[in-house]
């Protein structure tokens, strides 16, 4: 069952023959609904909630279309939706992961975002749109560990534009400020010392370990992922931090890694 109410019968309800809808009508507009459909609520909350960004939307010729689901849109003469109202946080962070998933980001990186925004939903059952009640959220992260206010940031950034895309609900992640903080420099070896290690290095595996961490700039976590069946005849699968990629190998270090492939199950660590 779908409630329609067009704009001028709500400017005529409310007793305005002129002008614009304002914040200020919000508690008369949810009265309003409420006497029309007594007893109804919106997505599982007690009373009537009509979204204030919604109010931009209205305007001569418009309608308000309050679906059985609780969803509120406002619709156009041609029945295109402008605004629609985006489902509670956490149907939106499980639609993202579901959507992850089918991109092919790496298992493991979405587990670390699934927990990231679950604790988010937890905190904020309907999705926040204020940018200052995010702000609040990424506060509660201690100062003195920027990188995780970070990772929280890139975390509900990709959830917000995922919310916008889907929902057509505003991104309010724009307006939050990226947490900035200077990157603390790796560790390096002296030009002694990587000749030092390069004439140590006896064995094909030592070679493939330093020609990932040192040639190609794995991240650990990266090395410790390969097994031998991630070795083609011209190309490494690699699991990143997002995303599985097929990394094509120069000649030379292919062969140093197929012979590691000799009397090993496919499924055993390359690195053991």
């Amino acid at each position: 069952t779908t409630l329609e109410l067009t704009y001028a019968k709500l400017l005529t309800t409310l007793g305005h023959e002129l002008g614009h809808l304002g914040v200020k009508n919000l508690e008369e507009i949810e009265k309003l609904l409420a006497g029309l459909r007594p007893g109804m609520t919106f997505r599982g909350l007690g009373g009537v909630e009509f979204p204030e960004e919604l109010l931009d939307s209205l305007r001569p010729g418009m309608t308000i279309r309050i679906e059985e689901s609780g969803t509120i849109s406002v619709e156009g003469s041609g029945g295109r939706p402008f605004q629609c109202l985006a489902p509670s946080t956490q149907d939106a962070v499980e639609a993202y992961l579901i959507h992850m998933e089918d991109g092919g980001a790496a298992d493991g990186y979405t587990k670390v975002r699934a927990r990231k925004l679950r604790y988010f939903a937890r905190q904020h059952p309907e999705l926040p749109t204020d940018p200052e009640v995010i702000r609040a959220y990424l506060r509660q992260f201690r100062t003195d560990n920027v990188p995780t206010r970070l990772d929280q940031w890139k975390a509900l950034s990709a959830l917000y534009k995922f919310a916008s895309d889907t929902y057509d609900m505003p991104n309010s992640m724009l307006k939050v400020d990226k947490p900035r903080f200077r990157k603390k420099s790796g560790q390096r070896l002296s030009r002694d010392q990587a000749r030092l290690l390069l004439t140590a290095i006896e064995t094909d595996l030592e070679w493939a370990l330093v020609t990932c961490y040192f040639g190609l700039r794995f991240r650990r976590v990266e090395a410790e992922r390969l097994r031998l069946g991630d070795v083609k005849s011209d190309y490494l699968i690699v699991q990143g931090k997002e995303r599985t990629e097929e990394l094509p190998l120069l000649p030379f270090f292919r062969d140093q890694l197929l012979r590691l492939q000799s009397n090993h199950h496919p499924s055993d660590r390359l690195f053991p």
